[in-house]
């Protein structure tokens, strides 16, 4: 079987949350957002790795504050969003190693926030 990649798209503003935190960033409990859409898809053992793709310049916040912090190994890229969300995925799409077989893409956690 060949590789599994889930593309996290976390450029999200957040703006309808009125917050001057960015949604990936906004706290639940004591974790980011983002820190608890990764910990799901770590139980998921058919995923092999994941892209995250994040507002412009925010990669290595990213990686800081959420990838590093808590400790998840299977990120294996973070890229840079558009100004869409269909942008942002296409950018993930882009970022995929040749020996990529399957795609899923991670909707909204809209029950979060």
């Amino acid at each position: 079987m060949g590789k599994v990649v889930a593309l996290i798209a976390s450029a999200g503003k957040g703006s309808r949350m009125q917050s001057g935190i960015e949604k990936p960033y906004l706290t639940i409990g004591s974790k980011p957002i983002l820190a608890h859409t990764l910990a799901a898809l770590d139980l998921c053992r058919e995923i092999d790795e994941y892209v995250i793709i994040v507002d412009p310049g925010r990669q290595t916040d990213c990686r800081h504050l959420v990838v590093d912090r808590y400790g998840f190994t299977r990120v294996r890229k973070i890229v840079q969003g558009g100004e869409t969300r269909q942008e942002s995925v296409y950018q993930g799409l882009k970022s995929l190693n040749a020996d990529t077989t399957t795609v899923v893409v991670h909707d909204r956690s809209e029950e979060l926030g």
